[in-house]
This record gives structure tokens, C-alpha cells and sequence, in this order.
């Protein structure tokens, strides 16, 4: 048997291994549904749903596990390394923002993965969960409206609490007073270095901001170091708040314990 034979049947075992995996994945979700006294077809019908289209996700599989792709991708190599060797100031300008742009995202992967690894800043963060909406496709759906937010919190009752939050959002920062971070500033983007921001904009100080719901520090139990939280404050539309994190306080701010009531400008 040759080397290109073994490697068909050990697809064709991977294959079986997935029909009979997808099998009982549904005969297991069917028999949940019955429990939750629904009937067997439409227990069926329903496991199904929730697990797509079975015949889509075969053939996407078949795609991925076969060899195909690889014979396409040596002939996309030798061509472009053909190309390469041919134009050899195009090569160069290719390996420098290849290197640039490996560079960035590395950064970037690198602060992210320092963020999100991080310990979350709560009471119990071992018991906390994000929710979600399953559509009929099965794809989820993290957004909410926060009249649906308002909706949730009001008649789950299975959370001891339920917060909100936005997507962080970079917002100019104006009439803070204080030292600017020379990182923080527009000045020193890669558009402001080559000059090709205005005056005004290029002066500007810019923040990551995120807006969150009133009960957010309380659900969390984060007590703050000076001042109130959110829910302290009677009416937010009539004195709109703006909470800084410690970090933030220290390195812009010195931890001047004045700046509590100062008014800022973000926009």
C-alpha cells in the first residue's frame, strides 16, 4: 500500500468518525428535547436546527481534510517565488512590509493577550458569563438593544446581576488639565509625526472610553478609590459622569485627588 493510499483511507476513517459524531451529538440533543417534554419529531426537528445544515458542514469538512488545496498551494509558491526573483525591488518593498505588518500585529496580539488574560476586577469573576443570541442560522449575536438589556435585567432571575457595556470607543479629550501622555497624543501618531494631521486635530489628546450601565460597579462589587459610582448618582442625564481607572490616574493625572468634580470635555 502506498503512502497516498494510506493517507485516502485514514481520511475516509476521519469521515466515518464525524458522521457517527454528528450522529449522536443529535440523537443526544433529541433526547434532551424529550426530556423537556417536547415530542420526537419535533425533538428532532429542533436538534437538528440548532446543529445547521448537516450535509453544508460534511462537505465543508471534506474540503478542509482534503489534499486539493495543498497541490493548489505549492503551484501559488512556485509562481510567486518565480515572480519574486524576477523583480527584485518589488521583493524587498514585499519583505519590509511583510516584517511591518508581523510586527504590528504581534504588538497587538501581545496587548491584547495581556488584557483579556488578565484578572477581571470583580467580586467573584469565576462566575461571571457573557450573554449571547443564538439565531436560527446558529451564529450568535453578542449585541443587544439596551431597551432588550433593560428587558433582561428586569426578569432574569437566574444572575445576581445584569451589566452592560459598549464596544471601547477612541474619543478626543479636552479641558482635563493635568500632564499629557506623550503616547496619548495625536502628535505622536504616525500621522502626526509626518505631519499630515491639521493643527487642531494634531493637539488633541484622544482616550479609549466605553459606556457602561448604571448598576455596573455595584454588580461587580468594585468599590471606587475617591468619589461615587454611577449608581450614586441621581440623575446621570442632568450630571453626566465619567469614571477613569486607577492606571490612568496615576500616569495622567499624578493621582491628584483634586480632579474629583472636574468637568471634561470628550467628543
Amino acid at each position: 500500500m502506498t503512502l497516498w493510499d494510506r493517507i485516502l483511507r485514514r481520511r475516509e476513517r476521519m469521515m466515518d468518525v464525524l458522521d457517527q459524531d454528528i450522529r449522536d451529538y443529535i440523537e443526544q440533543e433529541k433526547r434532551d428535547n424529550i426530556e423537556r417534554g417536547m415530542p420526537p419529531e419535533e425533538a428532532r426537528y429542533a436538534a437538528l436546527r440548532k446543529f445547521g445544515n448537516v450535509t453544508r458542514i460534511k462537505e465543508e469538512t471534506r474540503e478542509v481534510w482534503s489534499f486539493a488545496w495543498l497541490e493548489q498551494l505549492w503551484q501559488d509558491i512556485r509562481y510567486g517565488l518565480r515572480m519574486l526573483w524576477k523583480n527584485p525591488g518589488f521583493t524587498a518593498v514585499v519583505v519590509l512590509t511583510l516584517a511591518l505588518g508581523i510586527g504590528a500585529n504581534t504588538v497587538a496580539f501581545s496587548a491584547y493577550k495581556a488584557f483579556f488574560d488578565s484578572a477581571l476586577d470583580a467580586r467573584d469573576p469565576g462566575r461571571m458569563v457573557n450573554l449571547a443570541m443564538i439565531l436560527q442560522s446558529g451564529a450568535t449575536d453578542p449585541y443587544f438593544s439596551y431597551p432588550d438589556y433593560e428587558a433582561y435585567r428586569d426578569r432574569l432571575h437566574s444572575f445576581s446581576g445584569l451589566i452592560a457595556e459598549s464596544e471601547s470607543k477612541l474619543l478626543a479629550l479636552s479641558d482635563a488639565g493635568g500632564s499629557v501622555n506623550p503616547r496619548d497624543s495625536a502628535d505622536e501618531s504616525l500621522a502626526g509625526r509626518l505631519g499630515l494631521l491639521p493643527f487642531s486635530a494634531s493637539k488633541k489628546e484622544f482616550v479609549t472610553t466605553m459606556i457602561v450601565s448604571k448598576n455596573y460597579f455595584s454588580v461587580l462589587a468594585v468599590p471606587p478609590l475617591r468619589g461615587r459610582t454611577f449608581g450614586e448618582v441621581r440623575d446621570l442625564a442632568v450630571s453626566p459622569t465619567v469614571h477613569i481607572s486607577e492606571n490612568y490616574w496615576q500616569q495622567r493625572f499624578a493621582g491628584d485627588p483634586a480632579l474629583l468634580g472636574k468637568t471634561v470635555a470628550l467628543y
